[in-house]
């Protein structure tokens, strides 16, 4: 089933504090240095999420709601007041026409906010990459966000992030994998011998290798059990193509 490509969100007025859910820390992780990833957004839902432009989220189509979204920049901690983070009400949500929710197919979202964001050493932009690329196997990268720790993990209000490596596509998709199939649009990030990965709230989030952003984080399994990595959409070509259409278009 596909979700509606675009909807105009309207306007009400915006909450300090997002609900809790299952807001918390990354699977294997650890507390990121406050405000070291400034282009981190904070989705209600919970997701992640890059800020690409001003008014521009980059984020994973899993993320949708059908309600109206809240976005907030510049925050470390989630839940307890900072003066530095802004919250922005969205205008337009865009998931990418051919997001397959069974499959996880062209797992993208971009999300338009209502007012530009004020850039600042707390709030700045993620690049897209000049070039697609897939990074082979055993390159470092890393992910951050909100997620839930581990599999029934306890909850956690602080940007959390963790390094993973790139697993090749063959092995990924394996027996002793996934098993399933991993698309050229996916790559597989984790670690081989401990839990390491994005769970559950961490969608959306923005995969970061040789400090290019890569990926976004899209699916995964038990958060991260051994031999059970996170799968990731990956930037490739025509996704860059059609961010930047959509982002002109609107």
């Amino acid at each position: 089933m596909k979700l509606i490509a675009v909807l105009a969100i309207s306007s009400f007025p915006l909450l300090l504090l997002f609900p809790g859910g299952k807001c918390g820390k990354i699977s294997g992780g650890e507390e990121a240095v406050p405000h070291s990833r400034p282009f981190m957004a904070y989705l209600d839902g919970p997701c992640g999420g890059a800020l690409i432009e001003k008014d521009w989220i980059l984020t994973a189509a899993r993320c949708y709601r059908n309600k109206t979204l809240k976005v907030m920049l510049g925050a470390h901690s989630v839940m307890e007041y900072e003066d530095k983070r802004q919250i922005i009400q969205s205008e337009k949500v865009v998931v990418h026409p051919n997001f397959n929710p069974s499959t996880n197919d062209h797992n993208l979202m971009l999300v338009k906010l209502s007012k530009k964001a004020v850039l600042n050493k707390f709030v700045s932009l993620l690049p897209l990459p000049a070039a697609a690329g897939s990074p082979p196997d055993g390159t470092q990268c890393s992910i951050a966000g909100w997620g839930i720790m581990g599999y029934n993990g306890q909850l956690a209000d602080k940007l959390q992030e963790i390094n993973v490596e790139v697993i090749d596509r063959d092995i990924c998709s394996g027996p002793d994998y996934l098993n399933k199939p991993i698309k050229s649009s996916m790559i597989c990030a984790g670690h081989p011998n401990e839990r390491k990965a994005f769970c559950q709230g961490d969608y959306g989030g923005p995969l970061i290798c040789d400090g290019t952003y890569t990926a976004i984080a899209s699916y995964g399994f038990k958060c991260g059990e051994k031999a059970k990595p996170g799968v990731y959409t990956l930037l490739t070509d025509g996704y860059l193509k059609w961010i930047k259409e959509k982002i002109q278009e609107y």
